[in-house]
Formats: structure tokens, sequence, C-alpha cells
């Protein structure tokens, strides 16, 4: 029941971030960068069943792995201490460095200011507050969903009243399709696998989590993209 919960609530923050490019947690941000640019071109529909046919397929090796491989997997994430965590980290951190474009400046910045906001809460370690300034509603740290709110939601809100006071029609395309066709499939399964074993490798060391593992899994899937000319 939990498990389904989770998987259920995990693929809705999808939703939101395919039709209206807002994510609905920290995960489905990788989501807004392939979805939402589909869903303006009238593939919503396509962009959402093929999101949940990859939420699918990962909770299913997630399942499965966790069943067949529990005890080794419980011991290697007790073996994880704060130099692990920290190099961890810093492999996420690489990762991403594909993820910014050409104008890298902005990504690095856009990176240590989300760093700085990620501080801001009592230290799970040590049970520190930092950077709270003796106020006490920022001692469980900034919320997510004040963050998306103010870097996505407003942010689109703005850009469409930019091209409305311009005079820019904001129109979408209907879409004919509801689901992906099996050379769709066959394009993204190779994808869909190599996600899922990335996430469930990653998503099982404890404070790691979805958003690093979707975060690692959609920059190296980039990457071979781009290699292949995709």
């Amino acid at each position: 029941l939990l498990g389904a919960v989770c998987v259920g609530a995990e693929y809705g923050g999808r939703i939101a971030s395919i039709l209206i490019n807002v994510p609905g947690d920290a995960a489905a941000v990788m989501t807004t960068l392939d979805g939402y640019p589909l869903a303006r071109q009238g593939m919503a529909s396509v962009a959402l069943s093929l999101s949940a046919w990859a939420s699918f397929v990962g909770s299913l090796v997630a399942f499965f792995g966790i069943v067949a491989l529990a005890p080794a997997l419980a011991k290697w994430a007790l073996a994880f201490g704060p130099a692990e965590y920290f190099v961890l980290m810093v492999f996420a951190f690489c990762c991403l460095t594909g993820l910014l474009g050409e104008d890298p400046v902005k990504g690095i910045l856009a990176t240590t200011i989300g760093l700085a906001i990620s501080t801001v809460g009592v230290d799970a370690n040590s049970g520190v507050y930092r950077f709270t300034f003796d106020v006490p509603h920022l001692a469980d740290g900034i919320d997510f969903v004040v963050v998306v709110i103010g870097l996505f939601a407003i942010t689109e809100l703005l850009q469409m009243l930019e091209r409305a006071v311009a005079g820019a029609a904001i129109s979408v395309p209907p879409g004919d399709r509801k689901l992906f066709n099996l050379q769709e499939l066959r394009f993204t399964w190779p994808t869909v696998m190599r996600s899922s074993l990335t996430g469930f490798g990653l998503g099982v060391l404890p404070g790691a989590g979805a958003s690093v593992a979707s975060a690692i899994a959609y920059a190296n899937e980039k990457r071979i993209g781009e290699r292949r000319g995709a």
C-alpha cells in the first residue's frame, strides 16, 4: 500500500511538469526539460504515457531489486559515511555539467544558489541550525514547493504575460494520439532500462533519493543522445 502511494505520488509530479512546466516534486524537475516542450507541440498525451510507462518499468526494477538484494543493499547503505556522501554529491554535480548548455556561468550560478538554499535548516547529521537567523520558520529549511512556485510557476506566468502583452498568440496544436506507438517504445526502451538501473542504484542510498538519481540519469542519457546524434 505504501509503495503504491509512493509510486503514484512520484508519477503525479510529472503531470504538472509536462502540462504546465511546474514540477510537482524534486525528482520531476528533469521532466520539465523535455516533457513541457512536447506538450507545447501537442504531444502532451504521448509524453504522459511515456512517463507512466517509464515509471512502471522503474518501479518493477526497484521492487525486484529490493526483494532480491535487500540484505546486501542494507549493508552497503549502512557503510556510507560523510566522505562517501560528499563524493556522491560531487559526482552528481559533475554529471550535471552536461546540462549547463552554452552559458555555463548561469548554470554554475543557479547551482550555487540551489546549494545555498538547501543548506538552510537543521543539519541532518549534527543537528546544528544553519542559516536560520533565529527564525523558527526556517528550522525545517525552505520548502521545495515554495522554491518550485518561485522558480517555475511565477516564471511561466511572467513569460505568458509577456507574450500576451506583445500580442503573440499562445497556441498549442491539438494532439491526435493518446498513447505512444511501438516505434517510440523501441526508441525509448534502452533509455528506460538504463535510467531504471541508475535510479535504483542511486535511490537505494540513504540521503541521495530520487532527485539526485533523476538528475544523474537525465544527464547521462542526454550525453548518450548527443553522441549518437539523437
